[in-house]
């Protein structure tokens, strides 16, 4: 386990307590502006990330925190960094927005440029999503830890994609060129990364993200997700890293349940 049970309450605590307030900002219908990337911002995104930064600070007063909402931190200085921690206080702004009920808080922990923590929280359901090592994940709910497993794929393909952000029709281009045998598949939509929880416990089985999606986005389920017996890696079949570039964005990849239907042809 890289955190231990204390630490581990201690955040569980942290981010029940943004999603409370994001509860309350969902219920108030509360209005959004649009930052300079296209993306919209909502009270409840700003709230979550001065939460979460006061309560990481207080936990780890030494480590570094690199936050969607916080301050630009420029490459040159961030790559001093050998661990930090990644959040993004409120994941699937527009689907808060919409009221598809379709957000989550996503917190991931990074040492030398890899995953070794990650948690998604759900906050409508109160449901924690969450692994503290490389090889066991759980579904924590009522109190109640469920480990969750990937699974290989049953009778149709099941796979999801980002709600809003890529057309099902490119999806549908790129089947037969990435993923093997799927001559019946289904494809859903969600716009959180709630998408790895859901492969991690089984619900579908692959997620290829031909979007844009941020490090925020995939750190911590990308972790949840492998250490639930998945796969998630780039189109030339590695693993993500984090935090080795200017930017903040990921490679497109493929998140499986199964290695066979995560290799590129």
């Amino acid at each position: 386990m890289f955190f231990d049970n204390e630490q581990i309450k201690a955040i569980q605590g942290i981010v029940k307590k943004a999603g409370k307030a994001i509860v309350l900002k969902y219920n108030e219908n509360t209005p959004f502006q649009m930052k300079e990337d296209d993306t919209p911002l909502t009270e409840a995104d700003l709230l979550s990330h001065k939460i979460i930064l006061k309560g990481l600070k207080e936990l780890t007063p030494e480590i570094n925190i690199l936050s969607e909402e916080g301050d630009y931190i420029p490459f040159k200085q961030r790559a001093l960094w050998s661990e930090y921690w990644l959040i993004d206080p409120l994941d699937g702004t527009i689907g808060f927005i919409e009221k598809t009920d379709d957000f989550c808080v996503c917190i991931s922990y990074i040492k030398n440029n890899e995953p070794v923590f990650g948690l998604i929280y759900e906050p409508l359901t109160d449901t924690i999503y969450m692994a503290n090592s490389r090889d066991v994940a759980y579904k924590i709910k009522d109190d109640i830890w469920q480990q969750i497993f990937a699974q290989k794929p049953k009778n149709k393909l099941k796979i999801v994609v980002g709600r809003y952000s890529v057309d099902k029709k490119q999806i549908k281009q790129h089947l037969y060129s990435v993923i093997e045998d799927c001559e019946e598949y289904t494809i859903s939509g969600v716009g959180s990364a709630l998408k790895f929880c859901f492969i991690a416990e089984g619900l579908y089985d692959c997620y290829p993200a031909l979007g844009i999606c941020s490090e925020w986005d995939t750190a911590p389920g990308s972790f949840i997700l492998r250490s639930a017996g998945g796969y998630v890696v780039d189109l030339f079949d590695n693993p993500l890293k984090y935090n080795f570039k200017n930017d903040m964005l990921s490679p497109m990849f493929l998140a499986s349940g199964d290695f066979k239907i995560s290799r590129i042809s």
